[in-house]
This record gives C-alpha cells, structure tokens and sequence, in this order.
C-alpha cells in the first residue's frame, strides 16, 4: 500500500534537521540534499533501511506556511485526510519521520509548530522561535477533515 502526505505546494525551501554520518550510512551521500528530486530520492532510500538502533528525523521548511493546510492522501482506497491550523499562531510546519527511535514507532507525520527547531536557541537562531510573554497564552486550534475521492 502505497500512501503520500501532502504539504503546501507553495513552499520552497526544506531546512533539513540531520545526522550527518547517518546520512551517509544509508544513503551514501556527504551532504543534505539541495533540490526537491534528490530529496525525494534520499527519502526513498532511507525510508527503505531498518536501522537496529532505530532513528527519527525531523525536516523544517525555511518559511512559515503560507496557509496552514496539510494532510495525507491514501491512494489507496481515496481516502484524504486534511488538517487546518491558524497560521498566524501556528506559523511553522516540519515534517517527523520515526525509524523506531521514539517509543518504538515507525511513522511519518506532519508537525504544525509555534516555534520550530525543538529547542528555543535554535529556534531563535533561524528566527522561527515564537514568545509566549509572562502569564501570556497560546490559544489555537487543530481541525481535521476526512473526505473521499
């Protein structure tokens, strides 16, 4: 079964958050790659190896989303899954995949961020950090609509 999530189209830049000597293990490449084809291929490649050790990745997309739409498409049997957050609270969107590193799980998701990077000094560093003033609040919502083709 062969399944696609589908991000903005109008995003261009992916900032790729790796283990340079993983990268190398299992795609035999030195660097991260530097367009969408030869990114698509790297995935292929370490999507298609089990490390006995499990690893998760996490790829950032430079700007924040134009619009805060997002989901999955299911080939399948047609089945789309679309999600929907409020851009300007939810700006950020990454993408997770997990080899097992985390609890055990093999997945792929998207994740909309306040802040992006995991970390606020890194966040801040490429100027996706948010600021949550002192007794302030985020207040934002995450939809989701499940349609048939």
């Amino acid at each position: 079964m062969q399944e696609y999530m589908s991000m903005p189209l109008s995003m261009f830049g992916v900032r790729i958050f790796y283990n340079r000597d993983m990268l190398k293990k299992l795609t035999g490449l030195d660097e991260a790659p530097h367009d969408y084809r030869a990114f698509l291929a790297a995935c292929k490649k370490i999507t298609s190896q089990k490390d006995p050790q499990g690893n998760n990745y996490k790829y950032y997309f430079d700007e924040p989303m134009p619009e805060g739409r997002f989901g999955y498409y299911y080939p399948s049997d047609g089945t789309r899954l679309t999600m929907e957050v409020p851009t300007d609270t939810v700006p950020y969107l990454c993408c997770w995949i997990n080899e097992g590193g985390f609890k055990d799980f093999f997945n792929i998701a998207p994740e909309p961020c306040t802040g992006a990077w995991d970390q606020p000094g890194a966040a801040k560093a490429h100027k996706q950090a948010s600021v949550l003033p002192a007794d302030g609040e985020y207040k934002w919502h995450l939809s989701f609509t499940v349609t048939q083709e």
